[in-house]
């Protein structure tokens, strides 16, 4: 479960590339690709290196108009669906 204190990374199991500003990956291990959108990019190379929950929630809200429950949710919903694709790791 993702927490407020929650480390979040990506691993390094995907390849990625930038299309017309959006992040692009292809997952080594399934052979999966993935197109992601402005946020989700956004998201995507926050996550390079380690960083909080809470840090990422900050960030994106200082970016963009939205109440931080919904930017919670959103961003959690996300990162969860990366975590159950084996993309990323949380400490």
């Amino acid at each position: 479960m993702i927490t407020v204190d929650t480390i979040i990374q990506k691993r390094d199991n995907a390849v990625t590339a930038e299309l017309d500003g959006l992040a692009v990956m292809m997952s080594i291990e399934k052979g999966n690709y993935y197109a992601f959108d402005e946020i989700s990019t956004i998201i995507w190379d926050a996550i390079d290196k380690p960083v909080t929950f809470q840090d990422l929630v900050l960030n994106l809200l200082r970016k963009f108009d939205v109440s931080k429950e919904e930017c919670e949710k959103d961003v959690s919903e996300f990162l969860n669906g990366l975590l159950e694709k084996g993309l990323i790791e949380l400490q």
